[in-house]
């Protein structure tokens, strides 16, 4: 009996202990911090088959060490029913290409056509769609400051064929959640890309993320992208492969931890169940402690 005690005072211990960052990981998304800057979108003019990168006008907080990229416009989830619709899921800051002033230039891992065909039901790109940049740590998804930029599509009544539904980078941001994240007071524009700013010269990024968790369902969509071309520079965006997904945004350290959780479990699990069938036998020969 002692020892089943100490065996349940060990297994609450444990669980206590590991459900303290599993609750913060799978937390619902944070609300988001002051408006820090704004994003540039490239190439800036282009087809919603084009692979795009966003470039912030300045370098995260000190304290980020991660990002992320979500979309929001007509058709995409607003972050209350559903989680935000990513376009760069959760990824190390070190891994993107920077501009001279220290802006952080960042290839979309898919295709506006890819997302908004993921959608339930699909949705038909028109109007604004603003891009958000949070700025982040790897595992805590509270925001430590966000950059903004807005593309828009024209296809009034809906009346380009997915593929060829045109944009410009610029136009009034789509309207931020209310519940997460704050109206933009300042931007209303996003500046064009310049000439200054390199291209990237390392390739896409592999999304970290997969296709499970916060929501976002991982429909295939069988796309065939067309590369876009780097603003700036001499740089090309490289063709959208065929059948990606849309990038879901669930952090890979937190599918460890919530692995590393459940072994534990199943470990004091089969414990439990060792001690029960082997009770202790008392030196002298009596009967179980």
């Amino acid at each position: 009996m002692a020892r089943t005690r100490r065996l349940y005072r060990l297994a609450a211990a444990a669980l206590a202990v590991l459900a303290v960052p599993l609750a913060v990981l799978l937390s619902g998304p944070a609300a988001s911090a002051a408006e820090i800057g704004s994003v540039a979108s490239a190439p800036a003019s282009g087809t919603d088959s084009s692979l795009m990168t966003v470039t912030t006008s300045a370098a995260c907080p000190n304290t980020a060490t991660n990002l992320v990229v979500y979309v929001t416009g007509t058709g995409f989830p607003d972050g209350t029913s559903k989680p935000f619709q990513n376009v760069v899921g959760n990824t190390g800051i070190g891994t993107f290409t920077k501009t001279p002033n220290g802006g952080i230039i960042v290839p979309l891992t898919t295709t506006m056509q890819s997302v908004a065909a993921a959608q339930d039901p699909p949705a038909v790109l028109n109007g604004a769609y603003t891009f958000h940049l949070v700025c982040r740590a790897a595992l805590n998804p509270a925001s430590l400051g966000d950059f903004t930029g807005t593309i828009t599509f024209t296809n009034p009544g809906g009346t380009h064929q997915a593929g060829s539904i045109p944009y410009t980078a610029g136009g009034s941001p789509s309207p931020s959640p209310t519940a997460t994240s704050p109206t933009p007071t300042n931007t209303t524009t996003s500046p064009a890309p310049t000439d200054t700013s390199p291209s990237p010269t390392t390739e896409s990024p592999t999304p970290t993320d997969t296709g499970v968790g916060n929501g976002n369902e991982a429909v295939g969509v069988n796309v065939n992208g067309s590369g876009g071309t780097g603003s700036g520079g001499t740089g090309t965006g490289s063709a959208s492969p065929a059948g990606r997904l849309a990038t879901t945004g669930f952090d890979t350290p937190g599918l460890i931890l919530l692995g590393l959780w459940l072994i534990a479990v199943g470990a004091i699990v089969v414990a439990l169940a060792r001690s029960r069938r082997h009770p202790a036998v008392r030196p002298d020969g009596g009967g179980a402690r």
